[in-house]
């Protein structure tokens, strides 16, 4: 079984960060601006949607089930935009998510729900793991991953 080593402090910093600001900071800035201005919730929407795609269609998708090919500026683009998401680099969530597929709702799931629905969800990203990138190969061609 693979062991976890101690906690990904980066990326449990930000997940932090953008709590604090999506809890405090923000209402703060909306009630002393007196409310939300338009442009404020079309950059949240095309953010939102920003990083569905760059997880959903190419992280998912494009890197991990190689469901289509894609050309540099496509790859750049889906790189770009699933970063904003704070679920990892490709090449991390790609591996992860192959050996989800390979060991499904099993000891070795890395994000198994057995586990339990916050492992599932978030706890995952928060593990520091060895880079073990066999299952991924392929991704490793590309400088850009």
């Amino acid at each position: 079984m693979e062991k976890h080593s101690k906690i990904n402090q980066p990326i449990l910093l930000y997940f932090i960060i953008t709590f604090v600001i999506g809890i405090i900071a923000y209402p703060l800035l909306i009630v002393f601006r007196i409310g939300i201005q338009t442009p404020e919730i079309l950059i949240f929407l095309f953010m939102m949607l920003i990083g569905y795609f760059g997880i959903n269609f190419g992280y998912h998708r494009g890197f991990s089930h190689k469901s289509f090919k894609m050309n540099p500026f496509v790859r750049w683009a889906i790189l770009v935009s699933a970063a904003s998401t704070g679920e990892g680099s490709a090449l991390f969530w790609c591996s992860e998510h192959r050996r989800h597929h390979r060991h499904q709702d099993q000891q070795l799931d890395p994000y198994g729900i057995q586990k339990g629905f916050w492992w599932a969800h978030i706890g995952w990203m928060l593990q520091k793991r060895k880079g073990n990138f066999k299952n991924c190969k392929d991704l490793l061609k590309y400088r850009s991953v």
